[in-house]
């Protein structure tokens, strides 16, 4: 639920219509029918889920998820090539030491 700053929940035909006009100011006015709530709440899980600090059990609890690891195999697609990957871990790791 997304509340207002009153504290009473948001309806969800006006999320609807903010998620339209800003579609609107974007510039993003065909073809994005897809840009919806549900895709953007999808994009920032998966954005989170690639982060190896935060914890599975925060992903889940900040999806709604009871099951940490179905919010890691929902979200968790690292598009990365496999030589990136190694890369970004060798960069981590010298980092920590």
């Amino acid at each position: 639920m997304i509340g207002s700053a009153s504290g009473r929940p948001v309806e969800e035909r006006t999320l609807r219509r903010v998620l339209a006009e800003a579609k609107t100011t974007a510039g993003l006015g065909g073809g994005e029918e897809r840009l919806s709530w549900h895709s953007l709440r999808h994009s920032f899980c998966s954005m989170l889920a690639t982060e190896p600090e935060l914890p599975a059990t925060t992903l889940a609890r900040i999806a709604g998820h009871a099951d940490p690891g179905f919010s890691l195999r929902v979200y968790a697609k690292d598009a990365r090539d496999d030589a990136a990957l190694a890369a970004d871990v060798l960069a981590r790791a010298r980092r920590q030491s």
